[in-house]
């Protein structure tokens, strides 16, 4: 049965407010999410193209209990507001070689030192995970396409798979794939013929 689609920013603000709800409950003046999952999850998808499968993401989010700020450098700042769909953030820049300038901003947005902001100097990783336990319907949808995908993908690189063909070869097919999917594959190992047995 299909799962229903959230109007616009419904998923984000749904979002929002479980992590206001959390800080709340925590006493904590705001949460800085600087990882690449948690910057994915309250976004509702915004990743790392640039370098997929680090952690630390091109962007933070800083959320207090009246706003929500997304703190990019200088360089990604116009590609974010171009093409991120964040309307439920405003979005700052800082100088892409300051090493500090994005906990600089941090602090001055929140209007607390860093060590009072869950991510930064109070820890929130449980919290984080408890938020992000339960898959709301929209996350339920593209996990369920994303799903689809990735069989769609693996199914056509094993069909066209020839005797003999090298593993990095059917690898980079299957990576071309997904990408072409908009999808990321942390892990791809491949294993064919004698190798499979071997190793």
């Amino acid at each position: 049965e299909p799962i229903a689609a959230d109007p616009p920013g419904a998923e984000v603000e749904r979002k929002l407010g479980a992590l206001r709800a959390m800080l709340a409950r925590r006493g904590l003046p705001a949460a800085a999410l600087a990882r690449t999952d948690a910057v994915a999850w309250i976004t509702g998808g915004l990743t790392n193209r640039i370098e997929p499968g680090n952690p630390a993401s091109v962007a933070w989010v800083l959320v207090t209990p009246r706003a929500a700020h997304v703190v990019t450098t200088n360089v990604e700042l116009p590609r974010l507001e171009a093409e991120a769909e964040l309307e439920a953030f405003e979005l700052h820049g800082v100088d892409w070689f300051d090493d500090r300038g994005f906990v600089r901003l941090v602090e001055e947005l929140a209007e607390v030192p860093a060590a009072r902001v869950g991510g930064l100097g109070e820890d929130i990783a449980d919290d984080m995970v408890e938020l992000r336990l339960v898959l709301d319907a929209a996350e339920q949808a593209r996990l369920t396409s994303l799903a689809g995908d990735t069989v769609s993908v693996l199914e056509t690189a094993a069909r066209q798979w020839v005797p003999g063909e090298l593993d990095l070869d059917v690898q980079a097919r299957v990576t071309a794939g997904l990408e072409a999917k908009g999808a990321f594959g942390a892990c791809c190992i491949v294993g064919g013929d004698d190798r499979v047995q071997r190793f």
